[in-house]
């Protein structure tokens, strides 16, 4: 088995860009930490862009595809039992810039969610299961993708610590057979 965890290197020209772009990931902003909560007027949201080309290879044996994780690592966490966060897929492939005019509601199909139990951590990891998804996405002739995090209510809120920071957990995590 290998196992790949895309490692992001810093921020490239943040000062002019609406996204920044960390390796093969664009986040919306160039902050340390991006805050998730439905109660936000607007309500803000996470979103990421992901380059699968180095997964082709598994478009005709998917099961080799074993397992694709969106892990946050997340600060001041504070949710209600039974709320989620939900990842959402943009259905169309991703243009690769990140826009929170275009991105935030471009049509979108559910990836993934995290149920929150009884009582949550102020910090921590979140792990949500995408695979499905990523081999439809690849299956679909799709090298790059959109995935968008939301909050189900106003009881959901926290800070995504940004994938550029190397003292930091989120990221993408794929485990393949091969």
């Amino acid at each position: 088995f290998k196992f790949y965890r895309i490692v992001f290197a810093g921020p490239q020209s943040s000062s002019t860009a609406e996204g920044v772009q960390i390796g093969e990931v664009q986040l919306l902003t160039d902050q340390s930490t991006t805050r998730v909560s439905a109660a936000a007027t607007p309500p803000t949201m996470g979103l990421f862009e992901f380059d699968l080309s180095r997964w082709l290879p598994f478009v005709d044996q998917p099961a080799l595809l074993e397992q694709v994780l969106l892990q946050l690592d997340y600060q001041n966490g504070s949710a209600a039992q039974g709320q989620k966060l939900s990842v959402f897929l943009g259905n169309l492939e991703s243009d690769g810039v990140v826009s929170s005019t275009t991105d935030a509601t471009v049509p979108a199909t559910l990836a993934g969610e995290h149920t929150f139990g009884a009582s949550t951590a102020s910090s921590g990891l979140i792990q949500i299961n995408i695979t499905n998804a990523v081999r439809a996405a690849l299956a679909a002739g799709k090298t790059r993708i959109m995935l968008r995090l939301v909050a189900s209510g106003a009881q959901v809120s926290l800070d995504v610590h940004s994938a550029a920071r190397a003292d930091r957990q989120t990221g993408l995590l794929v485990t393949t057979a091969q």
